[in-house]
């Protein structure tokens, strides 16, 4: 099985995990890198775009997050691709006629998208690939489709939530489920608590939607519909979020007072000295 893997020049630290679970897991597959060598937009050109419809509070204050928590670092993807003899070609124009003829040239079997190629993936793609095209989601496609992940899940107070790997069509995160995992959401989770443990609990899916495909036996999850599709939220939505986060924390430091129960100490046991 030949796959094609989309990205852009550089990689994300959850991208590279992802990317490096197939390269050491490809029994049965050969690998070929296609990568997007327009430059990657900006935490700051997604602020501008998105704050003229007052949705870029969540793009801005995870940048500064980022930022003080030292979380940019990027992998260059050509060298990621020579250090695992992934051969590589470079793509300027991936909404061109010149991008579809390299995939048909190529042969693919299934192409797995993990970054990059913005506006490049639609119908015309879709109908090269006799397997399709594989990516994330990290959402229940049933219930929270769009972005970003786990702000909606946790600003409704779920108890879980879904990571996909789904098989694109032409239409916005209304692919078909192949690959599905549950994530717990604790009622103790902040935004960034809750991303890392989606984050570190999910990068080998792609690599295991694949081994189903080589094996000839992929087994897509049921689906009667499609959930609403979020957006970025607004100031006032952030706002909200972190004040049920802070109610939620409370109640669970009061619950675990009345339970006699405190950071795991029994305070039952407590003496008070008598002056």
């Amino acid at each position: 099985m030949k796959v094609g893997i989309l990205c852009a020049s550089s990689i994300n630290k959850f991208n590279s995990e992802v990317f490096n679970h197939i390269a050491n897991s490809k029994k049965g597959m050969s690998l070929f890198c296609i990568m997007d060598e327009r430059p990657r937009k900006t935490d700051y050109q997604r602020n501008v775009a998105n704050l003229k419809s007052w949705r870029g509070t969540y793009v801005l204050f995870m940048s500064v997050y980022k930022l003080f928590r030292r979380e940019n670092g990027y992998t260059n993807t050509e060298s990621f691709c020579t250090n695992h003899n992934i051969p590589v070609q470079k793509i300027s124009d991936p909404v061109s006629n010149d991008f579809l003829n390299v995939i048909k040239s190529q042969e693919f079997d299934i192409l797995v998208h993990l970054n990059g190629f913005d506006g490049a993936i639609g119908k015309p793609l879709l109908d090269l690939l006799p397997l399709g095209v594989l990516a994330y989601h990290h959402g229940d496609l049933r219930e929270y489709r769009g972005q970003p992940p786990a702000f909606w899940e946790l600003y409704y107070g779920e108890s879980t939530m879904v990571s996909t790997i789904q098989k694109l069509n032409e239409w916005v995160d209304s692919g078909l489920p192949i690959l599905e995992r549950d994530i717990p959401v604790y009622k103790t989770d902040t935004l960034q608590r809750l991303l890392q443990r989606l984050y570190s609990n999910t990068p080998d899916m792609m690599a295991q939607a694949l081994s189903l495909y080589a094996q000839g036996k992929p087994e897509p999850a049921h689906l009667v519909y499609h959930g609403t599709l979020y957006e970025d939220p607004t100031i006032i939505e952030w706002i909200v979020l972190q004040y049920r986060i802070y109610r939620r924390k409370s109640r669970n430091w009061f619950s675990q007072l009345a339970n006699k129960q405190f950071f795991g100490f029994d305070v039952s046991e407590l003496k008070i000295r008598d002056r």
